[in-house]
């Protein structure tokens, strides 16, 4: 192992990124980005990067799902029904609830949410 390491260190960089086939990568001429990257977030938003309509159409789902279960449901089970992810249920939930769109009971994972009256 030792020599590995001693070997890995008095290497030429040329060498440490060259293929075992004799291939070279070359440096990308972008300046190292990704030509298929997604533009960078601004997380300064307070929104998590995410689009605001997005996120109010994820909202508009969980609150008609809930219509129409009176007996109110799980965030887990909310999640699995729409397809989304945790965090995205999560951010929808809290938007629901923050803007009195869906209610509450219970507490942690038995909680449970309902649409508010209308």
């Amino acid at each position: 192992m030792e020599s590995i390491l001693v070997a890995a260190r008095s290497a030429p960089l040329e060498e440490l990124w060259a293929d075992p086939g004799g291939t070279r990568h070359e440096p990308r001429r972008n300046g190292g980005v990704a030509a298929n990257r997604l533009p960078a977030v601004d997380w300064s938003a307070g929104d998590g990067g995410r689009p605001t309509q997005a996120a109010a159409k994820t909202l508009e789902l969980v609150v008609l799902l809930l219509r129409g279960q009176p007996g109110g449901m799980g965030a887990e089970h909310l999640r699995k029904k729409l397809g989304v992810s945790k965090p995205e249920i999560t951010r929808a939930l809290k938007q629901g609830l923050e803007s009195k769109k869906i209610v509450s009971k219970g507490e942690r994972r038995a909680t449970t949410y309902f649409a508010a009256a209308s």
